[in-house]
Parts: structure tokens; C-alpha cells; sequence
């Protein structure tokens, strides 16, 4: 009994170490290396912006259909408010304000794709009431 468990272990390993050749650790097939963009944010309506990020990997191709993290907030008189986060977006995010703000009021996004931050920074719009 004692060789036959030996065999089932070595036997076990070697399936274990092909499977982590073949199919990898399980980091994902997407490398993070490469660049983030990312438009203004366009009023689109009274309450709705809409912003587009787009990632390319070093390879230098845009990859289409990639899940961005968007990440929106609504300064106001000078004042940061909370952070509306619109996380594995494939395609355009949509923003809505809740209420028609009164004062000076910019809305602002940044986006996030794995360990990078779009290379503009955070890019914020002045609201109209038009």
C-alpha cells in the first residue's frame, strides 16, 4: 500500500504542476501594464453626464470591451462630495445628478482599470442648468 500511495501523490503533483503551466495562477489574462485614457465628463441632459475610458496595453491595440472602473463625485461651493463608484463597466458610464444643484457645482470622474489610474487625473465639468 505504502508504493501505490506514493505513486498516487507523485502522480497527483505532476497533474497539479502541468495544470499550473498550462492554465496559469490564476492572475487573470489581462495584463494591467499600458495606458488608461479617459474623456471629460459630457452633459448629456439637465441631471446626466457620461464619460468613456479606454485602456491599451503595451502591445499598443485598444482592447474594446475591457470592464473599467468609474469613479464620480459632485464638488459643490468648493466642497468634495461622496464618491459614486460604477466598478467593471464595459462601454460609456452614466453619472445623474439627484437633485439640480444651486451654486458652483462641477462633476468629476477618474477611472481605474487593475493597478492603473486614467493618465489625465480626475477631469471634472462645470454644470448648466440648460
Amino acid at each position: 500500500m505504502g508504493k501505490n500511495k506514493y505513486k498516487l501523490v507523485a502522480s497527483l503533483t505532476i497533474i497539479f504542476i502541468i495544470s499550473l503551466i498550462i492554465y496559469g495562477c490564476g492572475s487573470g489574462s489581462q495584463s494591467t501594464s499600458g495606458s488608461l485614457s479617459l474623456n471629460a465628463p459630457k452633459q448629456q441632459g439637465q441631471l446626466t453626464f457620461n464619460a468613456l475610458a479606454t485602456y491599451t496595453p503595451a502591445s499598443g491595440s485598444t482592447m474594446p470591451g475591457t470592464a473599467i472602473s468609474y469613479h464620480w463625485y459632485v464638488e459643490q461651493n468648493g466642497v468634495k462630495g461622496a464618491i459614486v463608484n460604477d466598478d467593471d463597466r464595459v462601454g460609456v458610464s452614466t453619472f445623474t445628478l439627484s437633485a439640480v444643484p444651486t451654486g458652483t457645482t462641477f462633476v468629476c470622474v477618474y477611472a481605474t482599470f487593475g493597478g492603473l489610474t486614467n493618465s489625465e487625473g480626475t477631469l471634472c465639468t462645470a454644470y448648466s442648468a440648460t
